[in-house]
């Protein structure tokens, strides 16, 4: 294993690889800067041939935990080579102090693709396993005539009525968070500070995808996508009345998949399936749900029990606290 500190061969060591968006180089100083993590790029070779490779980001927790290392949606590598990365990770682990090392593969989800000593599936997740993928390497015509009736529906409606698309710009960004602040005040959720969002814009350059539905030139709705060739990730959306009222929201998911397919992303994934109806409306546009293989954790300390009982009820009280704010 060996300790990657070039930016640029990072990336090219991602994409050649299969890997996912949050694995690159980016996103790891998107989360630096802003959501207390470190970042460690580790490759991974057999021989001396590089096989694969994660992106993992520590955080220290309360004491007497130490810190939690945590790799999203990877390792990334082929494969033939999952469970000799999957082995290296945990040497790599094995010489951290923490509690925990925890990842969560974009691999989907076969029998006995993980059940190996000493990883072990965690109910403690921060990615959703479940979600609704489309593949991108099908041809329009079955991507659209696989959604469900109601949802081509409103793509035509949606169409009619004057709604377009484009990728926004800088300038586009304020309006972006205003409808964003007014999605989350509506559906009761909690948001990272603008900054947090502008710094996605910047920082994930040529992987960013900022889509905006628009109608007479004001801002309806927006899909924002970071990508690699492997995946088109969908990481927020929002609408405004305007925008609910024209089903901006259906055509703008369907041009962003049309727009993904023309650049040669092979899936596009709408990251995540809970309960209500951001979920039923994700459902809508695929025939079947995805199942990634979900969360693992290599148990890195005794108190690693104790940190598994105590992780649910600190998620519930900080959502209490934040929900009062």
């Amino acid at each position: 294993m060996y300790k990657v500190m070039n930016r640029e061969y990072w990336d090219d060591l991602v994409l050649e690889h299969g890997g996912h968006p949050l694995q690159l180089w980016a996103w790891g100083e998107i989360k630096e800067k802003n959501g207390a993590w470190t970042a460690t790029r580790i490759s991974v070779q057999d021989g001396d041939k590089i096989i694969g490779g994660a992106q993992i980001l520590t955080r220290k927790l309360p004491p007497p935990f130490g810190k939690m290392h945590y790799i999203p949606r990877g390792p990334f590598c082929k494969a033939q080579y999952r469970e000799k990365v999957l082995s290296e990770l945990a040497q790599w682990g094995k010489e951290q102090k923490g509690v925990v090392l925890k990842i969560e593969p974009g691999w989907l989800n076969h029998k006995n693709i993980l059940h190996m000593k000493p990883w072990k599936m965690s109910s403690n997740r921060i990615l959703l396993a479940k979600t609704m993928a489309v593949d991108l390497t099908q041809s329009e015509d079955d991507i659209f005539n696989n959604m469900n009736c109601k949802v081509r529906q409103d793509i035509r409606r949606s169409t009619r009525e004057g709604v377009t698309m484009r990728l926004a710009t800088e300038k586009d960004l304020h309006t972006i968070m205003k409808i964003y602040h007014e999605t989350a005040k509506r559906a009761g959720f909690n948001l990272h500070s603008d900054e947090y969002y502008a710094d996605i814009f910047h920082k994930m350059g040529e992987y960013d995808r900022l889509y905006i539905a628009e109608r007479e030139g004001r801002i309806l709705s927006f899909t924002w996508v970071v990508a690699t060739p492997e995946v088109a990730f969908e990481l927020y959306g929002g609408m405004n009345d305007e925008g609910r009222k024209h089903r901006a929201n259906y055509s703008l998911k369907w041009l962003a998949m049309r727009a993904e397919k023309e650049r040669g992303t092979k899936l596009y994934d709408m990251n995540g399936l809970l309960q209500g109806g951001v979920s039923d409306f994700k459902r809508g546009f695929a025939p079947n749900e995805t199942d990634w293989v979900g969360t693992y954790d290599l148990p890195l300390s005794p108190l690693y029990v104790l940190w598994e009982k105590v992780l649910p009820t600190a998620k519930k009280i900080l959502h209490r606290i934040q929900r009062r704010k």
